[in-house]
C-alpha cells in the first residue's frame, strides 16, 4: 500500500495532498533523500494495518549516492518584524509574542533567487544498492482448465495474495502474452495433415498433435503453463544434474536479487528545483525553524495587541487584543478554564470572534475602541476588567486593569 499514493501539496484535483504513483515507479521523498535511502526497507517493508497485511518487497539497508557530506541549504529569511506587545494579568508585565509566520509581511521574498541556496547534491544522483523480496505462497497452484472468466481463466493462482511470487509471474505473463494471437502447423514430407498444431487466442493455448502422439497438456493459458514450470523448477535442489536432492520445501522458495547503481531519475537541478518550489508553496516547515530560531518571545502574556497594517481589508482595520494561543505559549505552557473576551464579570458572554484577522483564525480576538470594557481571566483562574482609553497614538493603545477576584 506504500508505493500506492505519494504525498504532495494539497491542489483541487487531490484536496488529500495524495496522488497516485504511476505503474513502475516508488515514490521518494526528501526524508528517504537525506536518510540515504536508508528509509525504504521501512515503507516498502512489512505492512499491517486495519486487517491489511503486506511482507513488503524491500529488504536490507538501502545506500544512495545523492547528497554528498557537503550538503547544506542557505535560506535567507527577513527577521526584522518586531514582537507583538501583551500583558501578563498575573503580576500586570508587559511580555512578547514573536511575531515570525504571523505578519502579513513575508519571511521569505520567494521573489529573490537567492532566498534559498541548496549545495552539494550529486550529479547523477543514484540508488547504489537496493534489495528486493518476492516471497512463495505455500499452496500449490493448478492450471485452470477454461478461458473463463475471460481473460484470466480459472487457475488457483487467482486465489492467492497479490504479493505473491506466483501471483507476480502470472501478472507478468498476462502482460507479455496477454493479446498474443498465434497459430502454426507443422507437417512431415508430402503428408498433409500436420504432426503438431499450435493455436494461441489472447493468450489462451491449444496444443494437438496427431493422434495425441506425446501426450500433449490440455489447453490452458500461457501464464499458467509459466507458473507450472516455475513451481517445479524454483524448487530444484542445488545438483542441477539431480535436482531432485534436496529440493526447497513448498512455500520456502522465496526469491531475492539486488539492483545496484539505479539512476534516480532526475537530475541535481532538477531536486534543487522541486525543494525550492516546494517550499515556496508550503514554507510552514521553515516558519517553524524560524520561530524557534529568531524567538522574540518573553515572559508570559495573557493576551497581545495587534494592529493590522493599513493594506488589510477594511473590516480587519482598527485595533485588536489576541487572547494566547498554544502556538504562542513556548516554554512557558499554560491552561484557561475560560479563554477569550466576555462583556460580563461572569464571563458568560463571550465578545471574541475566530474570524480572519491578518491571515489568523486560531485566536479567540476582539476589535477594541476607547471606552470599551470587557472581562477575560487568567491562566491561574482570576478574572480582571480591562477598560479601554484615549489612544495617546496611532498604533499605541491605553489599557486600564483591574482585578476583580
Amino acid at each position: 500500500p506504500n508505493p500506492q499514493p505519494r504525498p504532495i501539496n494539497p491542489s483541487t484535483k487531490y484536496p488529500d495532498g495524495r496522488a497516485p504513483v504511476p505503474e513502475g515507479h516508488l515514490p521518494i521523498t526528501l526524508e528517504d533523500v537525506v536518510a540515504d535511502m536508508q528509509t525504504f526497507s521501512v515503507n516498502f517493508g512489512p505492512y499491517t494495518n486495519n486487517g491489511i497485511f503486506h511482507p513488503g518487497f524491500v529488504v536490507g539497508d538501502a545506500s544512495a549516492e545523492i547528497l554528498q557530506p557537503n550538503f547544506q541549504m542557505i535560506v535567507r529569511a527577513n527577521a526584522n518584524a518586531l514582537p507583538f506587545k501583551g500583558v501578563d494579568l498575573s503580576n500586570g508585565s508587559v511580555g512578547s509574542v514573536t511575531s515570525i509566520g504571523k505578519e502579513d509581511t513575508a519571511l521569505f521574498d520567494f521573489s529573490d533567487p537567492a532566498w534559498l541556496q541548496i549545495e552539494g547534491i550529486a550529479p547523477s544522483p543514484k540508488v547504489s544498492e537496493l534489495q528486493f523480496r518476492v516471497l512463495e505462497s505455500p499452496e500449490t497452484i493448478t492450471a485452470g482448465d477454461s478461458p473463463l472468466p475471460a481473460p484470466l481463466g480459472n487457475g488457483s493462482v487467482w486465489q492467492l495474495p497479490v504479493w505473491s511470487l506466483e501471483r507476480v509471474v502470472a501478472v507478468a505473463g498476462v502482460k507479455a502474452f496477454g493479446q498474443r494471437n498465434w497459430q502454426k502447423q507443422w507437417s512431415i514430407g508430402s503428408d498433409p495433415s500436420p504432426l503438431f498444431e499450435v493455436s494461441i487466442v489472447d493468450g489462451w493455448m491449444v496444443l494437438v498433435t496427431k493422434g495425441d502422439v506425446g501426450t500433449p497438456p490440455a489447453p490452458l493459458y500461457i501464464w499458467d503453463l509459466m507458473g507450472l514450470v516455475a513451481q517445479r523448477r524454483l524448487h530444484d535442489g542445488p545438483d542441477p544434474q539431480d535436482p531432485d536432492v534436496d529440493r526447497i520445501p513448498e512455500g520456502q522458495a522465496n526469491v531475492t536479487f539486488t539492483l545496484t547503481d539505479i539512476p534516480v531519475g532526475v537530475s541535481s537541478s532538477q531536486i534543487t528545483a522541486a525543494i525550492r518550489k516546494n517550499l515556496e508553496v508550503d514554507p510552514d516547515s521553515l516558519v517553524d525553524i524560524a520561530q524557534i530560531i529568531l524567538d522574540q518571545s518573553q515572559g508570559a502574556p495573557d493576551f497581545y495587541y495587534v494592529r493590522p497594517k493599513w493594506s488589510a481589508p477594511t473590516v480587519e482595520q482598527g485595533d485588536w487584543l489576541f487572547f494566547i494561543e498554544d502556538s504562542d505559549q513556548g516554554q512557558w505552557p499554560r491552561s484557561y478554564a475560560n479563554p477569550g473576551f466576555f462583556a460580563d464579570e461572569g464571563l458568560s458572554q463571550p465578545i471574541h470572534t475566530q474570524d480572519e484577522v491578518q491571515g489568523d483564525v486560531a485566536h479567540l480576538k476582539v476589535q477594541i475602541v476607547a471606552g470599551m470594557r470587557l472581562y477575560c481571566e487568567d491562566n491561574n483562574g482570576a478574572s480582571y476588567q480591562i477598560k479601554v482609553l484615549d489612544k495617546p497614538s496611532e498604533a499605541r493603545v491605553r489599557l486600564q486593569i483591574s482585578r476583580l477576584r
